[in-house]
């Protein structure tokens, strides 16, 4: 018995490297890509500088927190976990995307490997677990999970997932069946904080207790009411706490322009399943009104009635296991899978990911298929599905490429959805930005504004006339952000520095005011209050800005040199080059510590203090 123990073992390292190793040729190609799309404001946030604020990720501003001082960038989504991935990420690899890029391959093949465990304890068939854990491997449809470095949080939630059913159904079967479901529950509230897409779990536990266990419906509701309980809490805070109440998109149009739009976007995904062309982030379908209305919502209908067919027919079908399983993960796109733009204008959309977990459905149905005609056709079909996983790797190969070039990739995607403009601008005009391509970033900006005015896109052209020259411009620009969002506090920070420059230092310090007020992680509003208080003297002042900005980021250069000015006013020669070698020792700006030198000469004897 130990000797089989050691085996099962051993195989099942054998598959995980082989998994990894299948996963490493498909995406070895990618592992230098640069950030993209949303990699960039993510890892923008200045907290995730310091572990200190890992508990800022719990925090919402409904909670009684400033919005500034918490991770959550929307009044709709709460993914603390998925906050402390990145904060935990960027302390271990800072701004190089290498490191990013090994942890999703790493967390890819775990999520194949779960697959592989999944359908091989509980089908109780490995050969149907290696052949759907390598297909889900190579579909071009999950190069997201490698290619995103945001993609991680997704990773976590699908692992998570496939765990809680694995120790619900082990529960069941009475084996420590107490720390099993404990393990279970912590898992689902961790899917739940990593993506709100994770409510559609009960329903998976649900169906598997039917399915596996042969339970009846009432009994397995019974045994899943657990996570129906957590499910509902969850629910509860997300809309007391949220604003997600107000943004729920039913409500905004008929019935049947919803049911039929969301019609089209499960085929539209479905259709990318069988033919993986135009993958890209997201997919979108316009509103459907009037005839092609009805026409897709007959599809929603027929779909249904298929799936009743089955349920009716044999509900212990393996056929019934795969379309059941599939349609079940579009239960929260329902609900989730409006735009965050205009929703009367741009109708429905739905990214991959949410629907990944669902998708192992549909691998597991193809790979019946191929071991059937395997059973028939050996070494002929063989052959056939090892050219068929080559060409796949091929494809993500190529669509790796695709994601290494943020340009290309933003016009490839314009070509595979409907037109998104406002979306398209903006994501080409924040790449031009990136690119310091200024003129060519405010066309796109100025292209996107046209659609709807947003506060964002003011202080982005605010940010690129400033850079042009143009103050004026950019000072009213600023003032159209903060008229439209009265709490972007980035707006009120530039905004002081337009005053200031202006030689307007009242305005410039309300301006620096009210954005720690709304912000108060921004160390830049704090160096420059410090700023603003050694112009006038009030050297005390200008210590206690300098000490919040070094208690966010510690050892930055300018509030160090803030402070060694402010202690050299106040005649504090300890504490002046106390912080001189604090600075020498961890400065990273040439200018900074070329000022530094200058103002320690001025001051002979304390220069020689501090050699």
């Amino acid at each position: 018995m130990r000797h089989l123990i050691i085996l099962r073992k051993f195989e099942l390292v054998i598959v995980f490297f082989a998994l990894l190793g299948v996963s490493f040729i498909a995406y070895s190609n990618s592992l230098h890509n640069a950030f993209m799309i949303d990699d960039g404001p993510v890892f923008s946030d200045i907290k995730l500088n310091n572990i200190k604020f890992l508990p800022n990720t719990f925090f919402y501003p409904s909670l009684g927190f400033e919005k500034g001082a918490i991770f959550n960038v929307s009044d709709n989504y709460y993914r603390p976990v998925a906050h402390i991935i990145f904060l935990i990420s960027y302390l271990s690899f800072g701004n190089n995307p290498f490191g990013y890029h090994i942890v999703n391959l790493i967390l890819f093949s775990l999520m194949c490997f779960m697959v592989y465990i999944f359908i091989d304890l509980f089908f109780k068939n490995t050969a149907l677990g290696l052949t759907t854990s390598l297909l889900f491997a190579v579909h071009p449809i999950n190069v997201f999970y490698v290619d995103y470095i945001t993609s991680t949080l997704h990773a976590v939630r699908f692992i998570c997932m496939f765990l809680i059913l694995i120790c619900f159904l082990k529960a069941l079967e009475g084996s420590c069946k107490y720390i099993l479901y404990a393990a279970s529950f912590i898992c689902f509230v961790v899917a739940l904080m990593c993506h709100e897409t994770s409510i559609v779990l009960p329903f998976y536990v649900f169906f598997a207790g039917f399915y596996f266990k042969q339970m009846d419906f009432k009994r397995a509701l019974l045994k899943s009411w657990p996570y129906w309980f957590i499910l509902l809490v969850y629910l509860i805070f997300r809309f007391q706490c949220t604003d997600l109440h107000s943004t729920l998109p039913v409500a905004h149009m008929h019935p049947v322009t919803y049911l039929s739009t969301f019609s089209k976007i499960i085929y539209l995904y479905i259709s990318k399943l069988f033919c993986p062309q135009g993958i890209v982030f997201f997919w979108n379908s316009p509103w459907m009104r009037g005839f092609n209305a009805f026409i897709w919502l007959i599809g929603l209908l027929a779909l249904l009635g298929g799936w009743g067919l089955l349920l009716k027919r044999n509900s212990r079908s393996i056929i019934f296991f795969c379309v059941t399983w599939l349609l079940m993960g579009f239960i929260p796109v329902f609900l989730a899978a409006y735009p965050p733009y205009d929703k009367t204008f741009y109708g429905l959309l739905i990214e991959p990911q949410w629907v990944t977990f669902a998708s192992v459905g549909f691998f597991i149905f193809i790979s019946l298929i191929g071991l059937k005609l395997y059973s028939y056709w050996n070494k002929g079909f063989l052959i056939i599905f090892i050219i068929l996983i080559v060409m796949m790797i091929a494809l993500v190969r190529d669509y790796n490429r695709i994601w290494g070039d943020e340009y290309n990739y933003y016009f490839y995607w314009s070509q595979q959805i409907d037109p998104l403009p406002a979306i398209n601008n903006t994501y080409l005009a924040n790449y031009y930005v990136r690119k310091k391509e200024y003129r060519q970033a405010r066309y796109y900006f100025s292209k996107a504004l046209e659609k709807k005015p947003d506060a964002s896109i003011y202080y982005n052209l605010g940010l690129i006339d400033a850079q042009l020259g143009s103050i004026n411009q950019a000072r009213e620009e600023f003032l159209l952000s903060v008229q439209l969002d009265p709490k972007f506090s980035s707006s009120y920070n530039n905004l002081g520095v337009i005053y200031f420059n202006q030689k307007d230092y009242k305005l410039a310090k309300d301006a620096f005011l009210k954005t720690i007020k709304l912000d108060k992680y921004c160390i830049e509003a704090y160096d420059n209050l410090g700023f603003i208080a050694l112009l006038e003297s009030n050297y005390k002042q200008a210590v206690e800005f300098y000490q919040m900005s070094l208690d966010i980021i510690p050892n930055e250069d300018a509030s160090l040199f803030g402070l060694v000015q402010a202690y050299a006013g106040l005649n504090d020669m300890d504490a002046m080059n106390r912080y001189s070698r604090q600075l020498l020792a961890h400065g990273k700006d040439p200018n900074v510590l070329s000022a530094l030198k200058k103002l320690l000469l001025a001051v002979d004897h304390k220069y020689k203090y501090v050699q």
